[in-house]
């Protein structure tokens, strides 16, 4: 998927467990499908109750310093499980980089397409709704530009994207949604206090257990969460609440009912 990406496999993390963490030398190393390990991790499940997060990338390895940080200080204000970092590796047996054991979090992933189900759209809101209540003082700060920014910088990007899905007959009302993303990049710059936001919000870095949502994974929460919650500088790269949920989309659905909860806002 990129280059210059390097893969761990179950027999190097056994060594750097017996190496770096020998009280779980004898926990069977099990890697994870290459489905929900997203595009910084490679994913290990590590006996019953841990998971290790390899990076495959050199530019992933700022995020497991972060998580590590930050993590612990989120996870007591939000509603899910968090994958909060329990051991912190160290470069060995050939692989270049830091890397984490967390500690897994029980569930599945949502379909990644056809679920409209307006109590997880519901959960979803909650939870980005929770991760912008929690004081983002002193947090990491991403450029202008990434995700989180006023709609207005992406504004080419997203009617290219629109037309780019011109001819695919699947169903979606393109003209409807062309409009929409006219009044999102019409949307006055937000002008609150920066936020934290989980900037990935799709089904594959979300947890679900018993019909409800129980984890994000970071790459940012739990099993696989991306990690992208970032408080974001004031300007042009000030904060913008609403792409919390313009990023769940994927997740929850037209019709789920889960946006509103979020507040006043915009929408994708």
């Amino acid at each position: 998927m990129h280059e210059n990406e390097m893969r761990a496999d179950a027999a190097l993390v056994a060594a750097l467990i017996g190496q770096q963490a020998p009280q779980w030398a004898e926990l069977a190393v099990t890697p994870l499908p290459a489905e929900v390990e997203g595009t910084d991790h490679v994913l290990f499940r590590v006996g019953p109750d841990l998971l290790a997060r390899m990076p495959k990338i050199d530019w992933a390895v700022e995020q497991g310093a972060q998580e590590a940080a930050w993590l612990p200080v989120l996870a007591p204000h939000v509603p899910v499980a968090l994958g909060v970092p329990v051991f912190a590796g160290r470069p060995g047996h050939g692989y270049p980089w830091p890397w984490t054991i967390v500690r897994w979090i029980p569930g599945q992933t949502p379909p990644r397409l056809g679920l409209d189900d307006p109590g997880l759209a519901r959960q979803v809101a909650a939870f980005a709704r929770a991760l912008h209540a929690v004081p983002a003082q002193g947090g990491p700060l991403c450029p202008p530009g990434s995700r989180g920014t006023a709609p207005r910088v992406q504004a080419e990007r997203g009617r290219a994207a629109i037309d780019g899905l011109r001819g695919k007959h699947d169903g979606l009302d393109l003209d409807a949604v062309a409009r929409a993303w006219e009044q999102v990049v019409a949307t006055p710059d937000y002008a609150g206090e920066p936020v934290w936001l989980h900037g990935d919000l799709q089904p594959g870095n979300l947890i679900v257990a018993d019909g409800r949502l129980s984890g994000s994974s970071t790459s940012l929460l739990g099993a696989g969460i991306r990690q992208r919650i970032s408080p974001r500088p004031g300007g042009p790269s000030r904060a913008t609440p609403g792409r919390s949920i313009a990023r769940s989309w994927p997740t929850t659905g037209p019709r789920s009912g889960g946006a509103p909860a979020v507040g006043p806002c915009c929408l994708l």
